[in-house]
């Protein structure tokens, strides 16, 4: 079965481009030689649907023939090895938003019809699936009895969802679309690891050489983006892009680094990229991009704007939650507001969280980060989706577990010596995120904001808060006697973070 010229026939078909006998013998796990002895048969099965096999000694194997006479060759070959056609909407829906995303034509149903093996009501049922989901990018599926389904909408919102669709796809099972090869060779494509790292460095390197940083999230992402851009450009679909964008851009010194490297990737990649284009991967690449806080305030074109808006919303949340540290609030925050506003200049989404796993690890704060949608909207004119309600809620979800997990620790000493210090030493190791504060009596202290009383007065009492004699040493008895107190004073401050509002 394995020397089958049905399976090399398709495995040729696979391959995009230039490939050559060690590559047929490896995606086969067949030998050269047998893989060699099988070309006449297949050369002649592929006559029959006037494909030539043209060998180039020193270069390799090139098929030549239209994509409709490989797309019939290929089904053919799927039916001589009776491989099933895909059972799943799921399937399906990724398969046909595809060639949607990627027709230069409006696609018929009936060539759907064909494609997929199903009938009709089943294409229209997965194609609400797909409406729904065009629907996150703007993108609208037209349907004509007369020209079939086509995508009403420009080329940066088809990159925009081709890269969230490539994202998603990551994980997939590739053997689950073998009834259409233009998937997999795109799939194939975006996964190939090599050519992932080369442009993971090149942009680690700008982001380095700009003094700027990128998450491990974002690089994933902006890496797919890029390889999307690839694609599109070898297939001569580009972007038609206002130059002044340039103005728009955080970090100009991206897009200077960009463009003085950007001949890295043409060459590797064997592409060229017009002026536009190379724009567009900047100004997009920017948005992923961030560097320290002090630094993107003063960079930023809409800095007044958006403290503005952290400041509103984090009124608003006072009436929501305990007080929290403004400061870590609007660092956190601004990079997120400042990529969303470069975004919108780019018909790019960087909202990419698992939002209905937010939703039900965190339901309260992600109400409440609903709650400040119309916030957002007044300070800087962003109709925030639930994508970006579930990013606020991760850092709001992080401001709770840092008030959680905070420990303020009044320690009341009458000496202070060398072993006092250790001692203090001693108890911010054992006891994480320890804010200790040292007085020599409680008259002017506030108990209302501390957490815990260590004391070296055995007869001082006190019950408002949680007390402990210090003892001469801390030892790993001290730590056990106060470990449950501590976790117990944790458990207690997330229960009262969000202030309860009245039914």
């Amino acid at each position: 079965m394995r020397s089958n010229p049905y399976i090399l026939a398709k495995c040729m078909l696979l391959h995009d481009g230039v490939f050559t006998y060690d590559d047929l013998a490896k995606s086969t796990d067949l030998s050269n030689k047998t893989v060699r002895n099988m070309m006449d048969k297949v050369a002649a099965f592929y006559s029959e649907f006037h494909i030539q096999i043209e060998k180039k000694p020193g270069y390799g194997i090139t098929l030549i023939g239209t994509e409709k006479d490989k797309f019939d060759c290929y089904h053919e070959c799927l039916k001589q090895l009776k491989v099933p056609a895909p059972a799943s909407s799921e399937i399906r829906q990724n398969i046909i938003l595809f060639s949607l995303l990627v027709s230069d034509s409006p696609i018929r149903i009936s060539t759907l019809e064909d494609m997929l093996f199903i009938t009709r009501p089943s294409i229209y049922h997965d194609l609400g699936a797909i409406e729904s989901y065009l629907a996150k990018f703007s993108i609208e599926l037209s349907r004509s009895r007369r020209d079939g389904l086509r995508l009403i909408t420009g080329e940066k919102r088809r990159r925009y969802c081709l890269t969230d669709w490539a994202s998603l796809m990551q994980s997939e099972d590739l053997a689950n679309y073998q009834v259409y090869p233009a998937l997999i060779r795109f799939q194939q494509m975006i996964r190939n690891a090599s050519e992932r790292r080369f442009i993971q460095k090149f942009i680690n390197d700008i982001a380095v050489s700009t003094n700027h940083s990128i998450s491990s999230v974002s690089l994933n992402r902006a890496v797919t983006f890029l390889i999307v851009g690839i694609s599109r450009v070898r297939e001569e679909h580009f972007v038609n892009l206002n130059l002044q964008i340039l103005n728009k851009i955080s970090s100009i010194s991206i897009y200077t680094a960009f463009r003085s490297n950007i001949s890295l990737i043409e060459k590797r990649f064997a592409v060229s990229f017009r002026e536009q284009e190379i724009i567009y991967f900047a100004s997009v690449i920017s948005s992923y991009m961030t560097s320290n806080y002090e630094s993107l305030v003063k960079e930023s074109k809409n800095t007044a704007r958006i403290l503005t808006a952290i400041d509103n919303c984090y009124r608003f949340l006072l009436t929501q939650v305990q007080p929290f540290n403004h400061e870590y609030f609007s660092q956190s925050l601004f990079p997120f507001f400042d990529s969303i506003l470069q975004s919108m200049n780019y018909d790019f989404d960087i909202f990419n969280p698992n939002t209905s796993l937010i939703k039900e690890s965190f339901p309260e704060l992600f109400d409440i980060c609903e709650q400040m949608k119309p916030i957002i909207f007044k300070d800087l004119g962003i109709n925030l989706p639930e994508s970006g309600a579930a990013t606020i809620t991760l850092l709001l979800a992080d401001i709770r577990e840092r008030y959680c997990s905070e420990i303020r620790c009044c320690m009341v000493v009458h000496e202070h010596s060398f072993e006092r210090n250790l001692l203090t030493s001693t108890l911010r190791n054992i006891i994480p995120n320890l804010i200790l504060i040292t007085v020599d009596n409680l008259n002017s202290t506030d108990l209302s904001e501390i957490d815990l009383l260590l004391i070296d007065d055995p007869s001082y009492e006190c019950s408002s808060v949680p007390c402990f004699v210090l003892p001469p040493l801390i030892t790993g008895e001290f730590k056990d006697l106060i470990d449950p107190t501590i976790s117990q004073i944790r458990h207690e401050k997330k229960s009262r973070f969000l202030i309860k509002r009245p039914n």
